[in-house]
């Protein structure tokens, strides 16, 4: 994991002092400099890629917005985006589309074997500056933000490196402005910047690789398995991700804050969530509302009747889940959440209807349990290998050796997520430190808990953020 080793924080750390020590253009010209670094470290092969994406889609808004509102101007936009489109279609999902062809011609030919010998290098980041650059493209288009006139300003847009392997998908109209105008960074953006780095650091070693372990232990025995044990790897399996995907939102934003930036949080505790549209709104929130507002909404949205609506969803949610990656699993994961917010769009009104308050409570809670476990079932299309390894887990037999040992581990690893999830809930924030009105010394004592945690408990291996793939 790149956020945990020494050569990177020797690397930020002279760059934090050579940036704040110059000029504004100076931190500029750093920024790209350090974007292209941290990318060419992870794949010096596809930076010019990245670069000749940032060229076509920063001179192809200046020319859009150099046009009158016009057809040619709508097909220059649409242009644009299937451009973008086709290097995210060719690079990460060609070998997919290449399975389906492939298998759907064995289905009626089934003696023939067709080759499938071409294997074409992942971008690294590739879905989330795709994303950048056709938000960018469609808010020119309508006017609600101003041009970037400046290529520099565009490029560490593109490549700003906290953000640029996993997120969150950083609309243009927050971060561009940050990056033309001074920054400053005073006492408490130092503070709660280091702190959230921290806090991502321990989410990540302490919480998502131990999980990781004990997934592995539970995924490693022979493919005999039972209803415990599919209860519990999804249990343990989500709580991972979570604190996996968070932990790289905070290294982002504190790193983000150390240099006078601020980013959108992604998450707003998830698993309290009652029904699958809430908890949209509450996980991974830079890409559910970036579907929201580019996908869903130019379908129709909810404007134009149930049936309209639903589909649009399914179709949003389809996206979504090929987003993710070019496999059966997550297509079918993408079409499992879809069905899940069409289902509850249906009976929503059903349940708001009751009027008693414990009757209310006991479905919340019920909302609370079935929204967690319908979401931990489907990610293990996630970390299974196959369709037919994931239908195992159905299979009502015996193996898997439970000892207390495995139960206890699973509540020493999540506690600290609960705690920090709790604290957000009674801060009614998702800041814990950072124009905070919690107590400064609560904060103290519990980061000194889990520096001891971490100092005695902490899984040390390099692994890389699970989201990184995507």
């Amino acid at each position: 994991m790149l956020f945990q080793t020494l050569e990177f924080f020797s690397f930020f750390i002279i760059f934090f002092f050579l940036y704040n020590f110059s000029s504004l253009r100076i931190q500029n010209v750093l920024l790209l400099l350090a974007g292209c670094f941290f990318y060419s470290t992870w794949s010096l092969k596809t930076l010019p890629i990245l670069l000749f994406s940032i060229f076509f889609n920063f001179y192809g808004a200046v020319y859009l917005r150099s046009l009158e509102r016009t057809t040619y101007k709508k097909h220059l936009l649409t242009f644009l985006i299937f451009l973008n489109l086709f290097f995210l279609i060719l690079f990460k999902y060609f070998i997919f589309f290449s399975i389906i062809v492939k298998d759907i011609i064995h289905i009626f030919e089934p003696g023939i074997n067709l080759p499938l010998s071409l294997q074409l290098l992942l971008p690294v980041g590739i879905s989330f500056y795709t994303f950048h650059n056709i938000s960018y493209l469609v808010d020119v288009y309508h006017e609600k933000i101003p041009l970037c006139k400046n290529l520099l300003h565009y490029s560490i847009y593109e490549i700003f490196f906290p953000l640029l392997l996993a997120g969150p998908i950083e609309r243009a109209e927050k971060l561009i402005p940050q990056i033309e105008n001074k920054r400053i960074v005073d006492r408490d953006k130092l503070v709660s910047g280091f702190l959230l780095i921290s806090e991502g650091i321990f989410k990540k070693a302490f919480v998502a690789d131990n999980l990781a372990l004990l997934v592995d232990s539970c995924l490693s025995v022979p493919e005999e398995y039972s209803l415990k044990l599919y209860i519990l790897v999804s249990t343990i399996f989500a709580i991972q991700l979570y604190a996996d995907f968070s932990a790289y939102t905070d290294l982002a934003r504190g790193l983000a804050r150390l240099l006078g930036f601020e980013l959108s949080s992604n998450f707003n505790v998830p698993y309290i969530s009652s029904n699958p549209s809430e908890f949209w709104r509450r996980w991974h929130i830079s890409l559910s509302t970036w579907l929201r507002d580019y996908i869903y909404i130019p379908l129709g949205g909810n404007r134009i009747g149930l049936l309209r609506q639903n589909i649009n969803l399914m179709i949003v949610w389809m996206l979504g889940g090929l987003w993710h990656g070019g496999t059966y699993g997550y297509l079918l994961w993408g079409i499992s959440c879809g069905v899940q917010v069409v289902a509850y769009n249906s009976i929503k009104t059903v349940i708001y209807n009751f009027t008693n308050v414990y009757l209310k409570l006991v479905l919340k809670f019920l909302g609370v349990l079935t929204t967690f476990y319908l979401f931990a079932f489907g990610i293990l299309l996630f970390r299974v290998d196959s369709l037919s390894h994931y239908v195992n887990f159905f299979r009502i037999q015996g193996g898997f050796d439970y000892t207390i040992d495995l139960y206890l581990k699973l509540l020493l690893y999540s506690f600290p997520i609960f705690v920090f999830d709790i604290l957000r809930i009674y801060n009614k924030s998702e800041e814990l430190y950072y124009k905070s009105k919690m107590n400064p010394i609560i904060i103290i004592l519990l980061y000194i808990l889990f520096s001891i945690l971490y100092m005695l408990l902490a899984s040390f291996d390099k692994k890389d953020f699970f989201y990184f793939r995507f």
